[in-house]
């Protein structure tokens, strides 16, 4: 009789084991996409933004900036200004 309240206990153990690391799945695909976004931004920090200029529903012109280097944002929206200006 007490072999198999044993064998009952362990049983029990190793399903609530399994049924812990089932709960657990979601979690830690959670952590590990969190874990892999930070570690893509570390490795490749490169982030770029694209913005549309419209004029009465038409795209007059669109311009490219990055985030990720020295320059300010608005240094960058000059430097476009300027090299616009140069150029015609």
């Amino acid at each position: 009789m007490e072999r198999l309240i044993s064998l009952l206990v362990e049983h029990i153990n190793e399903l609530a084991l399994f049924i812990g690391v089932l709960l657990c799945t979601p979690v830690l695909s959670r952590l590990l996409k969190i874990l892999s976004f930070y570690l893509g931004s570390i490795l490749n920090p490169y982030h770029k933004i694209t913005i549309n200029h419209y004029h009465n529903g038409n795209l007059v012109g669109s311009k490219s900036i990055r985030i990720s280097t020295r320059d300010s944002i608005i240094e960058q929206l000059r430097e476009i200004k300027r090299s616009e200006e140069s150029n015609g």
